[in-house]
């Protein structure tokens, strides 16, 4: 993922009929000032992960920063309807030692639509979520008479259910069916016992710590599993 960052320093404008027409420049990120704004639900162990890059200077004073990086960050899961679970995940922006009043964000929507907040022209289709929206606010708050700004891009997700539904769901519905078959047996029928034995070893794995490992909430299919073993 890379981000754009855009502000405008009026110490770095220049006409360009004074210098050969020129009306853009390249300069490391160490010459000029650049705005501390961080990833504040960063999980990377380095916590700012972006590559550092030029800096694109215009004539007018516009400075272009789009650092590229590997982002790693938290998301809180709720995992009670999986695998027909949606998920709200965010990236969460601010500065890191500037107040509102020295540092203000705003979103740059240009050319995007109100479902999609983030430019998703190289977004790579993901194995197991569908990425339904990707909205996003400017939040102000105060805190000791400072105001505070932070950007917030979040992410809708689905979870695609065809790999579930027919490892999982089907198989549970196929047991379930089993199971109530084998109540219309006679009593004295041996193979009823073998048919409701037979089904323990086919509902174990659905309640395998692979499905879930939340130990806050159980899945509703691990209910419905646990409740027909």
């Amino acid at each position: 993922m890379w981000t754009q960052f855009t502000w405008n320093d009026y110490k770095m404008r220049w006409d360009p009929k004074e210098y050969g027409n020129i009306t853009n420049i390249q300069l490391p990120h160490e010459f000029l000032w650049k705005p501390d704004i961080l990833l504040f639900n960063s999980a990377d162990e380095h916590f700012d992960a972006s590559f550092p890059v030029n800096f694109v200077v215009s004539w007018n004073g516009d400075v272009l920063w789009a650092p590229p990086g590997i982002v790693k960050f938290s998301c809180d899961l709720s995992m009670t309807w999986f695998p027909f679970d949606e998920q709200m995940c965010f990236l969460k922006y601010g500065s890191w030692t500037y107040t509102g009043s020295k540092l203000d964000l705003h979103i740059d929507d240009t050319g995007l639509n109100e479902r999609h907040k983030m430019d998703l022209s190289y977004y790579v289709q993901n194995g197991e979520f569908d990425l339904l929206a990707t909205p996003a606010e400017r939040i102000e708050s105060t805190f000791k008479d400072e105001r505070y700004i932070e950007v917030f891009f979040r992410m809708h997700l689905k979870r695609k259910t065809l790999y579930y539904g027919l490892n999982w769901i089907v198989p549970s519905v196929l047991i379930s069916i089993s199971n109530v078959l084998g109540f219309t047996m006679p009593s004295e029928c041996g193979e009823k016992i073998t048919l409701h034995t037979a089904d323990i070893p086919g509902v174990a794995p659905m309640v395998a710590p692979d499905v879930t490992t939340w130990e806050e909430v159980c899945s509703s299919l691990e209910k419905y599993a646990i409740s027909c073993r």
